[in-house]
C-alpha cells in the first residue's frame, strides 16, 4: 500500500514545470513576486494597487520560494505540495492514533489520490495552505488532549495560526469544533476548561500579529474586520 501512496504523491510532480494559469493562481504569484520587489512584506499590492482578498501566507512563503529559486513555475509549486505531504502525514497520524497502522494507510491513500489534491497542486491557490496545517493541528490537538503534553499544546497552536493565515478563520473553527465535538462526545467537558489553553491562544495571537499589524497599518480597521469576519462569514 505504502507504494499507492509514493505513486500519489509523485502526481503531484507531474506538470509542475507547467506555465502558471490564469486568473487566481497568475495573480497570486504576481504579488508574491511585487512583495520582493517593493521589500514590504506586510502591506500587499497587486499591480501596484492595495490589495485586499486572500490570507498572506501564500504571498509569503511563495516569495520566499522565489527569492531562493528564482521566479520560476516549479517554485511557485513546491510549497503547495510540501503543504499537501503535511496534510497526507497528519492525517495518517491522526487515523492510526484511532485505527490500525493499515486502516491509516489507507485513509492516507484515499486522501492523496483524491482529485481535488491533484487539481489544487496544479492551479496552486491557498487551499493546501490551510488544509496542510489544520490537519496538522488537529492531529497535535487530539495528542494533546490525551497526553496533556505543552508540546503538542504548542505545536497544534501554531499549526491553527498558520492555516488561519492561509485562508482566514476557518483554519481556526475546524480544528477547535473537530476536537470540541470529540471530547463532549467522550464526556470530557473539562477540556474546555483548561488554562492552558489560553496559552494557545496566546500563542496564536502572537503569530497572527504580524499579519494583523500590517492589514491594520495598510487598510485600518477594514482590514482586521475583513480578514476577521467578512472573508469568511460577512460575504
Amino acid at each position: 500500500m505504502r507504494y499507492l501512496l509514493v505513486i500519489s504523491i509523485f502526481g503531484y510532480f507531474i506538470g509542475i514545470f507547467n506555465p502558471i494559469m490564469e486568473i487566481d493562481a497568475m495573480q497570486y504569484a504576481s504579488i508574491s513576486r511585487e512583495l520582493l520587489r517593493n521589500n514590504l512584506f506586510l502591506h500587499f499590492f497587486d499591480n501596484g494597487n492595495p490589495y485586499l482578498d486572500k490570507p498572506p501566507l501564500i504571498f509569503w512563503i511563495t516569495a520566499l520560494t522565489f527569492k531562493i529559486f528564482g521566479f520560476t513555475d516549479w517554485a511557485y509549486r513546491i510549497p503547495s505540495i510540501f503543504f499537501t505531504i503535511i496534510a497526507i502525514y497528519g492525517t495518517f497520524q491522526f487515523s492510526k492514533m484511532y485505527y490500525s497502522k493499515q486502516t491509516a494507510t489507507l485513509a492516507a491513500i484515499i486522501l492523496s489520490s483524491c482529485i481535488g489534491f491533484f487539481i489544487m497542486n496544479s492551479d496552486v491557490r491557498t487551499d493546501m495552505y490551510m488544509i496542510g496545517p489544520m490537519m496538522l493541528a488537529i492531529w497535535q490537538l487530539d495528542l494533546y488532549c490525551k497526553k496533556n503534553n505543552w508540546k503538542n499544546l504548542i505545536f497544534s497552536s501554531i499549526a491553527i495560526s498558520f492555516s488561519m493565515m492561509g485562508k482566514g478563520p476557518i483554519g481556526f473553527l475546524i480544528p477547535i469544533i473537530i476536537i470540541g465535538c470529540n471530547q463532549i462526545i467522550i464526556q470530557k467537558i473539562k477540556f474546555f476548561f483548561n488554562l492552558k489553553l489560553i496559552v494557545g491562544l496566546g500563542i496564536i495571537f502572537f503569530f497572527l500579529f504580524p499579519m494583523s499589524y500590517g492589514l491594520y497599518t495598510q487598510f485600518g480597521l477594514r482590514g482586521l474586520e475583513f480578514f476577521y469576519w467578512t472573508n469568511s462569514f460577512g460575504r
